[in-house]
């Protein structure tokens, strides 16, 4: 780490990397994923449209990086300057950008909640891309059968979303129509249904 990337007045760096989208799909394509981290691990991501312009990062859709509590805004990140937190987690990206099944389980993901959110979380990140799983069956799984609308609660507060992939999770509706091989809708999601659809077919065209 570059001397101006250590603490200011004591406080350890916190970091955002921005990784614009590249997966042939352009629905996925035009979002920005900001992943929060320190160096006690990755604490958030969310999605963000990509404007594709900015006199911090350019006009190339290439990551960058902001250091908070450090004398840098933004820089490049070029593969060989991350931190090692960062540094895992694009590498993580580019496997799942190019069709790959990703375990984020390997990435220090810092999750917090109630114990039916983390059993919740936990049980997401077991699953594999291209599967979906319904509401119900995650309660029944976490041995809470009746707890399927805390379920879709804790879906809908995940704070690493792709990362524990809340948007594998369907209505059990929806569920029952695919398997009769007919079109479904795959339910609600903090950044639209269009990219929630976007990134299932994504990962089931990558199986």
């Amino acid at each position: 780490m570059r001397d101006e990337d250590r603490s200011v007045l004591g406080k350890p760096p916190n970091y955002e990397l921005h990784i614009p989208l590249h997966t042939g799909n352009p629905t996925i394509d035009a979002h920005v994923l900001v992943v929060r981290m320190s160096d006690g691990g990755v604490v958030r991501t969310d999605f963000d449209e990509y404007c594709g312009s900015g006199e911090q990062h350019g006009s190339t859709p290439e990551p960058w990086l902001r250091i908070s509590n450090s004398g840098d805004a933004f820089r490049s990140a070029s593969m060989d300057a991350l931190p090692a937190v960062a540094h895992d987690v694009l590498s993580a990206m580019r496997r799942w950008e190019s069709g790959k099944q990703v375990d984020f389980r390997d990435l220090n993901l810092v999750t917090r909640g109630s114990e039916i959110q983390r059993a919740c979380y936990d049980y997401l990140l077991a699953t594999e891309a291209g599967c979906f799983v319904s509401y119900c069956e995650i309660a029944r799984a976490i041995a809470r059968p009746k707890a399927s609308r805390a379920v879709a609660h804790a879906c809908a507060i995940n704070p690493l979303p792709l990362f524990v992939p809340c948007h594998r999770v369907i209505p059990a509706q929806a569920a029952r129509r695919i398997a009769s091989g007919k079109s479904a809708h795959y339910g609600n999601y903090a950044y639209g249904a269009a990219l929630k659809r976007a990134l299932i077919e994504f990962e089931a065209g990558s199986r």
